[in-house]
């Protein structure tokens, strides 16, 4: 059997491809929670606290091939959706299956207390 050469347009993709990208029957198999601190080299201490990130470890879909319609194929890559400088996540957790697909990712930007403006806020639907 020969093999297909994928043609991946890049490695690393970031917020400003947010747009381009698609996240239909995207598959998430963990989440986990890191906060980040910084760390002085020289004296070895621990000090400044500079964040949250929010991980989701997914199968993304890279290419979809439907020319057979009994027979759907998928191209999928392991990867990790990483969100920075998480201030609020919720979760809503509703049935008792464990396995789960992406409807979409929405982005609208964010906004504090007050009014003034911050970041972005992600909404995953499912």
């Amino acid at each position: 059997m020969g093999r297909t050469k994928l043609g991946v347009e890049k490695w690393i993709w970031t917020d400003a491809d947010f747009e381009k990208m698609g996240w239909h029957d995207v598959r998430p198999h963990g989440i986990a929670r890191y906060e980040k601190v910084d760390r002085d080299e020289e004296t070895g201490s621990e000090g400044h606290f500079s964040g949250v990130e929010l991980l989701l470890d997914i199968d993304y879909i890279l290419k979809w091939n439907t020319s057979d319609p009994k027979l759907w194929k998928l191209w999928v890559a392991p990867s990790t959706l990483v969100f920075e400088n998480v201030a609020d996540f919720q979760m809503k957790w509703v049935g008792v299956m464990l396995d789960w697909e992406m409807d979409d990712i929405g982005r609208e930007p964010g906004r504090y207390p007050g009014g003034a403006g911050g970041g972005n806020n992600f909404f995953l639907a499912t």
